[in-house]
C-alpha cells in the first residue's frame, strides 16, 4: 500500500485486545490526535465489556456543548445504562459539597480532554482538587485521554 492508501490506525485497533488485561488501580493513557476514535473506543469497545461485567463507566468531559452532544449520542444509542457523562466542573462542585460522585459501581473512570487540568488550572482553583481526587480513585481503572497535536 502506498502512504495515501494505508488504513488509518484507530484507538480501537490498538487497545481492544488489551482491555481484559486492565486491573483496578491501573491508569491507562490514550495519547492520540483528533479523529482517531478515543470516544468511539469507549462507546463501542469498552461499553459492551463493562455491560457484560455489570460495571459502569464514568466519563468526564470539559465543555458543556461536548457534554450535550455526547449525552445525546449515549441516550440515542441506548448506552446510558452503563455510561454516565459528567462535566469536570460539576464534579468539582460536588467535591466542594463533599458529595459522593464516584460510586462503587463505577469500574472505569474516563478523563477525556485531560489537558483540562493544565489549561484550566490558571482560572479554576478547584482543578487541583479534582485531579487528585480522580487520580486517588485506586479501586477504579482510570483512563486518561490526551489530545496530541499533529504537525
Amino acid at each position: 500500500m502506498t502512504q495515501s492508501t494505508k488504513k488509518r490506525i484507530t484507538v480501537s485497533d490498538v487497545l481492544t485486545e488489551h482491555i481484559h488485561t486492565w486491573q483496578r488501580g491501573d491508569i491507562i493513557t490514550i495519547e492520540a490526535g483528533t479523529g482517531v476514535g478515543k470516544s468511539h473506543f469507549i462507546k463501542n469497545e469498552l461499553y459492551p465489556i463493562a455491560k457484560k461485567e455489570r460495571s459502569r463507566i464514568l466519563f468526564f468531559l470539559n465543555r458543556t456543548r461536548l457534554n450535550e452532544q455526547f449525552q445525546e449520542e449515549i441516550k440515542r444509542d441506548g448506552k446510558s445504562d452503563v455510561i454516565t457523562i459528567i462535566l469536570y466542573q460539576k464534579y468539582e462542585w460536588e467535591l466542594l459539597k463533599n458529595s459522593v460522585v464516584v460510586k462503587e459501581d463505577y469500574k472505569y473512570i474516563v478523563c477525556d480532554e485531560f489537558h483540562y487540568f493544565l489549561t484550566e488550572s490558571r482560572y479554576n482553583k478547584n482543578t487541583e482538587d479534582s485531579f487528585y481526587a480522580m487520580i486517588n480513585e485506586k479501586s477504579k481503572i482510570r483512563i486518561v485521554c490526551l489530545q496530541l497535536l499533529m504537525q
